[in-house]
C-alpha cells in the first residue's frame, strides 16, 4: 500500500509564514507584495480541501492522484519562504527579480490544482463540498464520543454481570461507524477475551442471533441443529470469557425477546459488555443496563465555526450577509 499524503499541514506554514512579520518585512522590502498575496490565495484555496482530499485518498484513485502531483508544488512554496529568509539579508536588491519569477512560476502551478474540480469553484462542484465538510463534521463526533463510550465499557464498576449501552440516533449520524471505530480500538481489543460484531436489522430472531454470534466466534458456519444444541454452544464458547457483543441495526421492541436472548449472554466472565445501536429510543430503553448515548451531530455554532474554517480563507466570516445566511443553511 502506497503511504498517505498529508499536505494539509504544509498548506498552513505557507499561509503562516507568509502572513508573518518577518516575511512581509522582506517582501515588502522587496516590492514583491502583489505575487506574495496571489500565492497566499492560491494556497488558502487549495487548502479548503486538503483535509478531505486526505481522507478520501485512499478510496479515490483520482484524489491520490491529485494530491500526488500537487507534492512538488507545495513542498517548492514552502521551501521558497524557507530562501527568501536565508537569503535577504545578504543580497535582497539582487534577488527581487529572481524571487518574482519563483514565485510567479509557483503561483502558475498551484493555479492549475485550484482549478480542478476538487475545489469548489463552482456550483457543480459545491455540492461534493459540503458532502466533504459534513464528513468531517460528523468524524469530529465520533472523535468526541468514542472516548467517552470506551470509558463506559471498560469501567469496572458497572454492577451487572453483563452491562449493555445503546447508542441512540437517527439514520445518517454514524452510529455504525462510531462502533466499528470502538470495536476496532486498541484498548478495546485488549480488555476483553472475545469480540463479536452481528448486523441485526429488521428481523430480531434469537436462533438466527445465537448462530451469527457462533459463526462470528467460531468463523465457522453453524449446523442446522436446534435450540438447545446452539444454547449449549453458545455457552461454551463464552463461559468464563470476557466478552464484547456489539448488535448493530437493532429494531425489537418486543421485550420477551429480548430478555429471552439476554438470559443466554450470562454465562461470560463478569465486565462483559453488550454495545448495540439503534434509530428507536424505544428499543434502549427496553435493552439497556446503563444509561444510553444519544447521538446528535455538532450544534448550530459548532457546526459554523467548522464550516467557516474549511470554506472561507483563513476561516474568516464573510462581509457579505448573504453569503453568510446561505453558509449557516448549509
Amino acid at each position: 500500500m502506497k503511504e498517505s499524503i498529508f499536505l494539509s499541514s504544509v498548506a498552513e506554514g505557507i499561509i503562516g509564514s507568509l502572513g508573518s512579520p518577518p516575511v512581509k518585512e522582506i517582501v515588502q522590502l522587496w516590492g514583491a507584495e502583489g505575487e506574495a498575496e496571489k500565492l497566499k490565495d492560491t494556497v488558502s484555496t487549495i487548502k479548503t480541501v486538503l483535509l478531505c482530499a486526505e481522507e478520501q485518498q485512499d478510496g479515490n484513485p483520482e484524489v491520490r492522484v491529485w494530491l500526488e502531483k500537487l507534492q512538488k508544488p507545495m513542498y517548492d512554496a514552502d521551501d521558497l519562504l524557507d530562501i527568501v529568509v536565508s537569503t535577504s539579508e545578504v543580497r535582497p536588491k539582487e534577488m527581487t527579480t529572481e524571487y518574482e519569477s519563483w514565485v510567479q512560476r509557483l503561483v502558475r502551478k498551484l493555479n492549475v490544482f485550484s482549478e480542478q474540480n476538487l475545489v469548489p469553484r463552482s456550483p457543480i462542484h459545491i455540492g461534493n463540498y459540503i458532502k466533504c465538510i459534513r464528513e468531517r463534521k460528523m468524524l469530529l463526533v465520533e472523535r468526541r464520543i468514542r472516548k467517552a463510550v470506551i470509558a463506559r465499557l471498560l469501567d469496572s464498576k458497572a454492577g451487572e454481570n453483563i452491562s449493555i449501552l445503546p447508542i441512540v440516533g437517527i439514520g445518517g449520524l454514524g452510529k455504525t461507524a462510531l462502533a466499528q471505530l470502538v470495536f476496532n480500538d486498541q484498548k478495546v481489543q485488549q480488555h476483553f477475551d472475545l469480540k463479536v460484531w452481528v448486523c441485526v436489522s429488521d428481523i430480531f430472531d434469537v436462533k438466527i442471533l445465537v448462530e451469527n454470534i457462533l459463526k462470528f466466534a467460531t468463523r465457522n458456519k453453524q449446523q442446522d441443529v436446534g435450540m438447545d444444541a446452539l444454547t449449549e454452544s453458545l455457552r461454551n464458547v463464552i463461559y468464563k470469557k470476557k466478552y464484547l457483543l456489539v448488535l448493530d441495526d437493532v429494531w425489537n421492541e418486543d421485550r420477551d425477546k429480548w430478555s429471552r436472548f439476554k438470559s443466554l449472554l450470562m454465562g461470560g466472565e463478569r465486565g462483559s459488555r453488550v454495545l448495540l445501536t439503534t434509530r428507536n429510543e424505544m428499543v434502549a430503553k427496553i435493552s439497556k443496563t446503563m444509561e444510553p448515548y444519544l447521538l446528535k451531530g455538532l450544534g448550530e455554532q459548532e457546526s459554523w465555526s467548522l464550516f467557516k474554517k474549511m470554506a472561507f480563507e483563513e476561516g474568516k466570516e464573510p462581509e457579505t450577509t448573504s453569503i453568510v445566511k446561505l453558509g449557516r443553511r448549509l
